[in-house]
């Protein structure tokens, strides 16, 4: 492979082209395996002989199996970014790209809807993975900056992301995609602090524009909260939670709702602990969740003490929902006087947006404790 890689660089007519990448489809047809491994060692960024090798494999006969393929690729696809020896591994990255390609192919798309729920979540866990990860000396090739300026470096996470799009858009995601555009979510899924809400703000948008293939993956994400590492299941509870909003979760047993978004408010993770109180507060919804949830509002308070600022504003604008739902009972009144506690100390936040809405929220507090009648000593 790596020979007709280099080969095609030398040729630029089109027949000879398709003479030169006939041996691609020829090979894959029978070693199919050894072809894709082959071709994910392919220089990164892909330049279009990389790409145009990837696209031979279904679009010339012999073509191998597709759906074979994309499974290989989706196999890959599920592999963490890092190897044994702590050394960064292309093998997700070039995976991905090499799906991009085939994304292009309308002949495949049949079969990439087929397996589209493990595809968007294993790129989403991808993103995750690969923020902050460099590729040292990988650039962008000269094709894709403009004359006389500089090549820019080769940004893993932003690649991964461009993937992400295209899987979306190809299975006509398109009001989802632009929704993100609008509301930064993309960029909020690059940066580690704000990954979570990246994903939750697509999970999101596919609820609200009712996406036809949501119920294959809240089914699929059941058993994936459980698995992988820590940047797993952030990604994946961060795209479950958003799908509590599906009436279809009455049909989920509620260890798997509820008593799994209960269990969340004591993680060592502070986001996670902001994931399962946004979980709670979306079931708290549902009539027969509302006591529940609401008998849960102590832990979900005491779980915000030492959490970063911003983690903290995300889950009070969440909280706000149970308190306006609470009895006003003077039995309250401690929970309240909790979260003052819990907002104080991030008055003097360096982030003027987690300052400002720390004071507001806590003028509110204090505003919902003296309708309660509470005196002032309480504070």
């Amino acid at each position: 492979m790596q020979g007709i890689y280099m080969q095609l660089s030398h040729i630029q007519e089109p027949r000879a082209r398709q003479v030169a990448l006939l041996p691609v489809s020829l090979l894959a047809s029978s070693f199919m395996t050894e072809v894709v491994v082959a071709l994910l060692m392919c220089p990164l960024p892909l330049n279009s002989n990389g790409a145009e090798m990837w696209r031979q494999l279904i679009l010339r006969k012999p073509s191998c199996d597709v759906r074979d393929l994309l499974d290989l690729l989706l196999g890959s696809l599920k592999e963490k970014p890092v190897t044994k020896e702590g050394r960064a591994s292309i093998m997700p990255l070039a995976a991905a790209s090499g799906l991009c390609e085939l994304l292009s192919v309308n002949s495949c798309m049949g079969r990439v809807r087929r397996i589209y729920p493990q595809l968007l979540l294993a790129l989403l866990i991808q993103v995750h993975y690969h923020i902050g990860l460099n590729l040292p000396g990988y650039v962008a090739f000269p094709k894709d900056t403009k004359k006389g300026a500089q090549p820019s470096a080769f940004v893993p996470v932003r690649w991964v992301v461009k993937v992400v799009k295209t899987l979306l858009l190809r299975m006509g995601c398109s009001y989802e995609t632009t929704f993100l555009e609008d509301q930064r979510g993309w960029e909020l899924m690059e940066q580690a602090e704000s990954h979570h809400r990246g994903v939750a703000l697509l999970a999101r948008a596919m609820v609200h524009y009712s996406c036809q293939e949501l119920c294959r993956i809240l089914y699929l994400l059941i058993p994936l909260l459980e698995r992988g590492d820590e940047k797993h299941k952030i990604t994946a509870t961060a795209f479950f939670v958003e799908l509590l909003q599906m009436e279809q979760v009455r049909r989920i047993p509620e260890e798997y709702s509820l008593g799994r978004m209960a269990e969340g408010l004591s993680h060592h993770d502070p986001i996670m602990k902001v994931l399962s109180i946004r979980g709670l507060v979306i079931l708290a919804r549902r009539t027969d969740k509302t006591a529940k949830v609401q008998a849960l509002l102590p832990s979900m308070v005491k779980g915000l003490k030492n959490v970063d600022g911003m983690l903290v504003v995300e889950a009070v604008h969440n909280l706000k929902a149970v308190f306006k739902g609470r009895d006003r009972k003077l039995m309250d009144s401690a929970v309240y006087v909790e979260m003052l506690q819990i907002l104080l100390p991030h008055f003097s936040d360096s982030r003027e947006d987690v300052r400002s809405s720390c004071i507001n929220l806590y003028g509110k507090v204090v505003q919902k404790l003296h309708g309660l009648g509470v005196a002032k000593k309480s504070l």
